[in-house]
């Protein structure tokens, strides 16, 4: 292949990472690939895997990561009945319904507590 064009293929090739924030894989031989990312990705990449799973800098990392289709999208969660249930209170008689929502809920919490406070 004449360098003129391997050198036009590279360019292509590198500049799909920084422009469009694409994956370049190049297969070698023995099995074995090479991935070609942007700086930007492998920085939250890396944040993500050292971050504690569950802390904000994990949230923020992993969001970040869905933004670049590197992590597919979390599931749309349904706010039905069955949803607001699992936040039924254990010391309050108040619980969750789709049609109360969540202002309803704390109201309902304080109204409860003033009920039972001595």
């Amino acid at each position: 292949m004449p360098k003129a064009l391997v050198k036009a293929l590279k360019k292509k090739y590198l500049d799909q990472v920084n422009d469009e924030d694409e994956t370049v894989y190049i297969a070698r031989s023995n099995s074995r690939a090479v991935a070609i990312v942007s700086q930007e990705k492998m920085d939250w990449l890396e944040r993500a895997l050292k971050a504690k799973e569950g802390s904000l800098e994990y949230a923020i990392a992993r969001d970040q990561l869905i933004k670049r289709h590197v992590l597919p999208d979390d599931e749309i969660v349904e706010s039905d009945d069955d949803y607001w249930g699992q936040f039924k209170c254990k010391y309050f008689s108040t619980t969750f319904t789709s049609s109360n929502g969540p202002l309803s809920l704390i109201v309902t919490i304080i109204d409860d507590y003033m009920e039972k406070m001595p």
